[in-house]
């Protein structure tokens, strides 16, 4: 009788082990699709607007901010296979938008590694509200880069 119970015990300790495991897995793969994600509302919010931006064909795989810089890097697909600069500058403005003050960088690379597009934040003057972004991109053209990071 003490055996059956021991098998059983076993068995049992086994079965969760294994359950336990396989949840670890499914929890670490699963990400809700893939892509970085963060707990600052402001980053969710920037992320959303990056993603409508990117139609589908950017995926965001760093969004980390420590007080006022941020490092937003992305994934692109090679069937676009580009990032222009106007699409840069909207990311860019799409940033300032929610955070004026924001300086760091944003990364766009291949499938493949190869690196598409940077583009360097500079902090907006005066650090306005929402929009304060509108107009004043202009007036920092140097701050994009083509090539690898």
């Amino acid at each position: 009788m003490m055996d059956k119970v021991k098998r059983v015990t076993q068995v049992a300790t086994g079965t969760i082990g294994v359950v336990l495991l396989m949840a670890v897995i499914f929890t670490g793969c699963s990400g809700g699709g893939g892509g970085a994600s963060s707990s600052d509302p402001d980053m969710k919010k920037i992320a959303d607007e990056l993603t409508k931006l990117g139609n589908g064909h950017w995926e965001i795989t760093t969004l980390e901010r420590e007080g006022d810089v941020v490092n937003i890097g992305f994934k692109v697909q090679d069937d676009p296979g580009k990032v222009t600069f106007k699409e840069g500058q909207a990311a860019e403005e799409a940033v300032h938008k929610i955070l004026p003050k924001a300086t760091g960088k944003l990364a766009w690379v291949s499938v493949q590694g190869i690196g598409l597009r940077t583009v360097l934040l500079e902090a907006i003057e005066g650090g306005g509200g929402e929009g304060a972004a509108e107009g004043q991109a202009e007036e920092h053209p140097e701050g994009h880069e083509e090539g690898a990071q």
